[in-house]
């Protein structure tokens, strides 16, 4: 059975694999500096992971049967995008701890990641009324 952690595990974990690696951490922020330019160049950003979206949306329709559709697309969108920017700025993460003067390993960070997206993907489905057009 798949379930919303394990499609935000599958999300996260290679992106946080670029996140951890000084080496090609540079391109995951270059992704991101890419949503917030223009709407061609948020395109590219977009056609970097379009590919991966249709199985991902398959496993989560699986995981979130109840949800429609629309609104199960919109939230992974909202994951993926939160996702992202905050493993971008991941050296900035950590910073409610240090503000304890605690410090907490990378691997938390990243499972703390998962597991807000998790619960953005689980979150309560209240009944959407249709809208009606003039």
């Amino acid at each position: 059975t798949v379930t919303a952690r394990d499609v935000a595990g599958v999300w996260v974990e290679p992106l946080a694999a670029l996140a951890l690696d000084p080496g090609r951490r540079a391109y995951l922020g270059f992704v991101v500096a890419l949503m917030s330019a223009s709407p061609e160049l948020r395109a590219l950003s977009t056609d970097a992971f379009r590919p991966h979206f249709p199985r991902l949306d398959a496993a989560l329709a699986r995981a979130l049967p109840h949800l429609d559709a629309p609104v199960r697309r919109m939230r992974f969108g909202l994951a993926a995008e939160m996702s992202m920017r905050a493993l971008a700025s991941f050296d900035a993460l950590d910073a409610p701890w240090r503000a304890e003067h605690r410090s907490v390993a990378p691997r938390v960070l990243v499972d703390e990641i998962i597991h807000a997206c998790t619960g953005l993907l689980l979150g309560p489905h209240p009944a959407v009324p249709e809208r009606t057009h003039p």
